[in-house]
């Protein structure tokens, strides 16, 4: 599929894409401040600059686009992730962008992980009405509270929870060019 922008328009508009500050980490900011809870942001001496931070606890909520973090691909139908590329004229470049992007949270999930924190991970798109943000601030909660028994979007391996495992090691494991 060609574009139907210009590289220069393209590039404009890439370039308006936050990397933090987006809708759904807005909505489940207030949320948790409606419910008095207070995390950090985007906290940079933990790996992967989790969007909230529950130090006290170790609890590290992170909110991943789903089209930059490569969700999108199991949402549209798809198969395999490089199917939301077929016919893109950078095709290559967009599938290792997202699988680089995939791997690169599984590592940090693993870093997090083997230093004694518990991971929460999210798509955006879980967070789109306000029953599914506030169905996210129940789980922090829950792990705040002591919580022991994993619920679904918990990362208790790399690549293991009980939502995201398939989409993430089948996709990297499937594509031996990683």
């Amino acid at each position: 599929m060609a574009d139907f922008l210009t590289a220069e328009d393209r590039s404009a508009l890439m370039s308006r894409v936050r990397s933090r500050g987006s809708a759904p980490e807005l909505a489940l900011e207030a949320a948790l401040a409606a419910r008095g809870l207070k995390a950090e942001r985007h906290v940079e001496r933990l790996p992967g600059r989790p969007d909230f931070v529950f130090e006290r606890e170790r609890l590290a909520v992170f909110v991943d686009g789903d089209l930059w973090h490569g969700g999108q691909w199991r949402r549209r139908g798809c198969a395999h992730l490089h199917e939301p590329f077929e016919g893109a004229e950078r095709r290559g470049y967009w599938q290792r962008k997202v699988s680089g992007n995939i791997r690169r949270d599984l590592e940090r999930t693993d870093a997090l992980l083997s230093g004694g924190w518990r991971v929460l991970r999210r798509w955006g798109s879980d967070l789109a009405s306000d029953a599914d943000v506030q169905g996210v601030c129940d789980q922090v909660e829950r792990a705040l509270a002591g919580a022991e028994k994993p619920a679904p979007g918990w990362m208790t391996r790399v690549g293991r929870s009980a939502d995201r495992s398939e989409e993430h090691t089948s996709e990297l494991q499937s594509h031996s060019d990683l």
